[in-house]
């Protein structure tokens, strides 16, 4: 579902109708058939609204009747929508009729075109390989055929081998791909995107083919839609269906990891009110089942996903609201967390990757008082803090995220300034190398390890 808010148009009893919007403008909605419209409240004694929906230029059609001023309009994809409503009163009697809306276009995802090889792109939902096995891209010190260690690499979308970067206007929505070769933007290309209340969560690579996908969830109605992505085009998805869970808002995306070591990455969602967890293990767009995990206590919320001993089997780290404690979970041992050995008082995590290059997820943590950030070396639930600490510029740069920009196999964090600057800080042996992107966000987000 999507949801357009003030979109233009309204109902007034006793009143005159809302000023039309431009008949150009076109709303799309990509992979969704549900838009949710609001509209000003009519004045007067009002009892309800009668909405009134015309499609693909026909005339206009009773639709139903909203309580309230919103309504929820369904169509098929390919259709094109407008919507008038009209307030009435306790007699049923309705004041005068809205102007159109704007034009609501229902978009299937696209299909990128061929890009002349030598056959076209295997059925997303499927593994590739002809044992059923699974694949992926070279990667860093990789061969062709297996998968490097510590899988696909973060947030790569184009499917190099580095990371991108995902920019969004938190106005209209419009989302691009920044390819990049290290600091370098080499290529900035649109894609399909989903207008508010539908944002991006931390994605993953679902599907297993070494390409980054993506996570959008709906923060009205917490609804989520996946969207697989190969060489930087969206191929497939739509709405994601959870058998079994009841999704509402208070559902979060907690992170992506693989599971199961089956080469796909799973979705973690939690419901920290009642600190309930639910691990998607996923094949593709599709939820092949779900694992139940619960918080320790009320107090500790999923924090990350990491690998930390290296089994390619991702586990789940906890954090404490007040103590700011670490723990980790393995997903053969339920209930069973075990406290972070070796970990300092005052540091919030930040987030997972790996720092050194050994094949197991460490932890990037920010110390609460001095901003000081520092990795700390994990060998299963055994932490060893670096010997080195650094910080970002000034308060105001953002931490978004982690990546490996540079394709050598180590953790990249990387900020964002308000004033449109973003910052990689690149991993060395002996602390980070920090370089500017070369172009300006311009008041736009970079989607990082949180979604926007």
């Amino acid at each position: 579902m999507a949801l357009l808010r003030a979109i233009g148009f309204g109902a007034a009893l006793g009143l005159t109708a809302a000023t039309p919007l431009p008949a150009q403008t076109v709303v799309d909605l990509y992979g969704v058939e549900t838009a949710t419209l609001e509209w000003t409240p009519a004045s007067g004694a009002v009892a309800g609204y009668y909405v009134i929906v015309s499609r693909n230029g026909g005339d206009p059609s009773f639709y139903g009747i909203s309580s309230d001023n919103r309504e929820a309009v369904t169509s098929s994809l390919g259709d094109v929508v407008t919507v008038q409503v009209a307030a009435f009163d306790g007699a049923g009697l309705a004041g005068p009729m809205s102007p159109p809306s704007s034009a609501l276009r229902f978009n299937p995802l696209p299909t990128p075109s061929d890009g002349g090889g030598d056959s076209p792109p295997a059925d997303p939902g499927e593994p590739s390989g002809s044992d059923g096995g699974t694949t992926t891209p070279d990667g860093p010190g990789g061969t062709p055929g297996e998968t490097p260690i510590g899988g696909f690499v973060r947030s790569d979308y184009s499917g190099d081998g580095r990371s991108d970067l995902l920019v969004r206007d938190p106005a209209s929505g419009a989302l691009e791909l920044w390819t990049l070769q290290e600091t370098q933007v080499v290529r900035r290309a649109a894609l399909p995107h989903l207008p508010y209340p539908w944002y991006l969560e931390s994605g993953g690579d679902f599907d297993g083919d070494g390409t980054a996908d993506l996570i959008w969830r709906n923060k009205d109605s917490g609804k989520l839609s996946l969207w697989l992505v190969r060489e930087g085009a969206v191929v497939a998805g739509g709405a994601l269906d959870v058998p079994g869970v009841k999704i509402s808002r208070s559902w979060k995306v907690s992170g992506s990891g693989d599971f199961d070591g089956d080469g796909r990455d799973d979705i973690v969602l939690a419901h920290p009110i009642k600190g309930f967890v639910e691990i998607l293990l996923m094949d593709g767009a599709q939820v092949v089942s779900r694992v139940s995990r619960s918080a320790p206590t009320p107090e500790w919320r999923v924090a990350a996903t990491a690998d930390t001993d290296g089994d390619r089997r991702a586990e789940i780290v906890w954090a404490h609201q007040k103590t700011r404690a670490v723990a980790l979970e393995w997903l053969d041992a339920p209930r069973q967390s075990v406290p972070l050995d070796g970990a300092l008082p005052g540091w919030r995590l930040l987030g997972s990757a790996d720092v050194d290059g050994d094949g197991r997820d460490d932890l990037w943590m920010r110390n609460a008082d001095t901003r000081q950030v520092q990795p700390w070396l994990l060998d299963g639930a055994h932490a060893t803090p670096m010997a080195w600490s650094t910080k970002a510029g000034d308060k105001y740069w953002e931490f978004r995220g982690l990546g490996d920009f540079d394709g050598d196999g180590l953790s990249d964090p990387f900020w964002q300034h308000p004033d449109g600057f973003v910052e990689i800080w690149f991993g060395a042996p002996a602390g980070v190398e920090p370089a500017f992107v070369s172009e300006q966000t311009a008041g736009a987000i970079v989607v990082g390890d949180e979604g926007d």
